[in-house]
């Protein structure tokens, strides 16, 4: 029951973020919900696990999948990196042109030891990301992710994160340009970026 509490739980603040996007969300073209006009990536900088910089320059002549989740996620976060896996796997060869981010909202347990080993787990090309607060929270604005601590009481966890279950595509001009579900196909989405 607390699994089904907590996948509604991240689904909800998915659909609210999907509403921030207002009428901006177009269907047709891609697999992916379009932003239209696609969302042009403030100055971000961030940290990756390994201890490299991160800025939005990465992103420029690449195309780039971005999830904002944390490691003691019970369900969203673990179906969506598994999602990411198979999309490179689908894309063969082509996987080389597509970077895969995921952006701890839960910078006070994910360190980067942790994160490393977790994104590692699914695909080591996956590129974790931390930073300082502030710098997580411009990030999640950028991209209208929500992430909000949730205690749960008796819990050797002590609180989940009750965040944003969406899959982000940042084109090779570093905008947001799809948005996708964990309903998604890794078939549908590897048929996005190759197109």
């Amino acid at each position: 029951m607390t699994l089904a509490a907590a996948l509604v739980s991240g689904v909800l603040v998915a659909v609210v973020a999907w509403g921030a996007w207002g009428n901006g969300l177009t269907a047709g073209r891609f697999n992916g919900a379009e932003l239209s006009p696609a969302q042009e990536l403030p100055a971000l900088t961030l940290k990756r696990a390994d201890g490299l910089p991160f800025t939005t320059a990465d992103t420029a002549g690449r195309l780039s999948l971005f999830f904002f989740g944390y490691t003691l996620c019970p369900d969203v976060c673990p179906m969506t990196l598994g999602q990411v896996a198979k999309v490179r796997r689908e894309l063969g060869a082509d996987a080389q042109y597509v970077d895969a981010y995921f952006v701890t909202v839960d910078p006070e347990r994910d360190t980067p030891e942790r994160l490393a080993g977790y994104t590692a787990g699914f695909d080591p090309a996956i590129i974790p990301l931390t930073g300082a607060p502030e710098e997580l929270e411009r990030a999640r604005a950028a991209f209208g992710a929500l992430a909000q601590k949730r205690p749960v009481p008796d819990s050797a966890v002590g609180y989940l994160m009750d965040h944003t279950a969406t899959l982000y595509l940042v084109d090779p001009d570093s905008r947001i340009r799809l948005l996708y579900s964990f309903t998604t196909t890794p078939g549908q989405i590897a048929a996005d970026l190759r197109r």
